[in-house]
């Protein structure tokens, strides 16, 4: 049976977590534009919650290579983020 390394696991984990900081960020930004969810009439509270919990329900168990969050830099990071908001963005105004 191969060895499981501590440095294995956070790595994985730590690609998981990207990947839902990402979806995060698109349905976020479709909650946060969307006159349902955008209005006042939703607490902010439960819009986080929402957010959140459909971001790791979506993600589930598949996740990104975690060699390609280490070839990441701060820009590209930066650029992902963006760009996954202007989609969320996009999907709420239709």
């Amino acid at each position: 049976m191969p060895a499981i390394h501590l440095n294995d696991i956070v790595v994985a984990q730590s690609a998981w977590l990207f990947d839902i900081l990402l979806l995060s960020v698109r349905i976020g930004a479709f909650a946060l534009l969307t006159p349902t969810f955008g209005g006042s009439t939703v607490p902010p509270t439960l819009r986080v919650a929402l957010v959140f919990a459909l971001s790791v329900a979506m993600t589930g168990p598949a996740h990104s290579q975690p060699s390609i969050l280490q070839a990441l830099s701060f820009e590209t990071l930066l650029i992902n983020i963006a760009s996954e908001f202007l989609l969320g963005a996009a999907l709420a105004l239709g």
